[in-house]
């Protein structure tokens, strides 16, 4: 569906120190945040990102029955247009169509920039974000980008044309796994990625 799209391997991708890890428009998350840096050459951005797990962290206005929820916002800072973002990573099982989507507001926080039209590929396990009302252009933003699910994190990956690197995405069946200390870094743990990507992962306490 998407396969015209131009993906490109991102060259060069540098982990924001996790003491810089302050959300800018997202809400504080208790459980996992981040921010996840590119640039290609061409295109130069950031993704912040979290996990908010709604049995200990309450969001204004949630009334899904989903655990967790799973948000990203593109912040584009030089370069060539954005036109899409796709998430992978994630067990297929953990996301469905209706688990997809983008908003302006999440929790008790709200956000200009670009609305996206949410897809879920199940061919390629792929969560799609088209900006099909407009490219993110640099100097702006995404709206808040979401995926809901009852599976915890796992280390993802996302495509963006044209960059491609790391961050959290639902993968950890709670109830057979017992959450997100299966297999994961410890807090803050720099992680090396598809030969270049790096991202920062911070555990709050």
């Amino acid at each position: 569906m998407m396969k015209n799209l131009l993906w490109m391997i991102v060259l060069l991708a540098v982990a924001v120190p996790t003491a810089q890890a302050t959300l800018t428009l997202l809400p504080d998350s208790d459980y996992i945040d981040g921010v996840s840096v590119f640039n290609t050459g061409t295109i130069a951005g950031y993704i912040e990102y979290a996990v908010y797990d709604t049995t200990t962290q309450q969001l204004t206005g949630y009334d899904r029955e989903e655990r967790f929820v799973y948000a990203y916002q593109i912040f584009h800072t030089g370069g060539a247009d954005i036109d899409a973002i796709a998430i992978l990573g994630f067990d297929p099982l953990a996301v469905t169509a209706d688990s997809l989507d983008a908003s302006d507001e999440l929790g008790d926080n709200t956000t200009g920039g670009v609305d996206a039209t949410a897809l879920l590929d199940t061919e390629d396990v792929e969560a799609l974000y088209i900006f099909d009302g407009g490219a993110v252009v640099a100097g702006s933003t995404s709206w808040f980008l979401l995926m809901y699910s009852d599976y915890d994190w796992v280390k993802g990956s996302y495509e963006i044309n044209p960059a491609d690197t790391d961050i959290t995405v639902p993968g950890q069946d709670t109830d057979t796994t017992g959450g997100g200390d299966t297999n994961v870094p410890e807090p803050a743990t720099l992680v090396l990625l598809l030969g270049g990507g790096l991202v920062s992962l911070i555990r709050r306490k």
